[in-house]
């Protein structure tokens, strides 16, 4: 394990230094990436989940796809529930979803992330036939149970139950299992 110093020359980082690098890298930026950390470390996208998965039960961080988020008092320690989500905005997350869905076609096949805007396109979709969704968000699965010609796939992972959805290693190695024509991430 290495790091590059201000001098431009590596050296070596334990496990406890890389993860208190990290804790510094989220104060500053609000967030990171499992690639990046991965390539400036020098070690693994495993062994970054794996601090990453560290700083979360510590409480310090909370894992997103790809990455992992700053946890301190400035950041809400209760996530919104999808219930509460749904109540804002709706106009325009209905107007979106009605563009989103005129995008997708026969054959298609489509990732739908577990916000409430994709809530709202997944709620369209009803209508739809010869179209593959998958999802991590048990929301968005709950909305197209009733669209008989979308076959439904689902991330599994560990379950957030606030925001409905699943999410870690598992969840991202579903996602890259298939090749997908649209993501929408709204």
């Amino acid at each position: 394990m290495s790091n590059t110093d201000a001098s431009g020359e590596k050296r070596m980082t334990g496990t406890s230094e890389r993860r208190e690098q990290i804790i510094q890298r989220l104060r500053q930026q609000g967030s990171v990436q499992v690639n990046d950390l991965s390539a400036l470390y020098g070690v693994s996208t495993v062994t970054i989940r794996n601090d990453l998965a560290f700083l979360e039960k510590q409480g310090i961080a909370v894992r997103a796809y790809g990455g992992a988020l700053i946890c301190d008092s400035t950041t809400p320690s209760v996530e919104p529930s999808v219930e509460d989500k749904s109540a804002l905005n709706t106009a325009m997350k209905r107007s979106v979803a009605k563009a989103a869905v005129e995008l997708i076609q026969p054959g298609h096949r489509v990732i739908l992330d577990s916000g409430t805007t994709t809530f709202e396109i997944a709620r369209l979709m009803r209508k739809h036939t010869d179209v593959i969704a998958m999802t991590n968000g048990m929301n968005v699965a709950n909305a197209l149970l009733e669209a008989e010609g979308v076959e439904l796939l689902m991330t599994g992972g560990h379950l957030r139950r606030q925001s409905q959805s699943f999410y870690g290693d598992q969840a991202e190695q579903s996602l890259q299992n298939y090749h997908f024509d649209m993501l929408f991430l709204v």
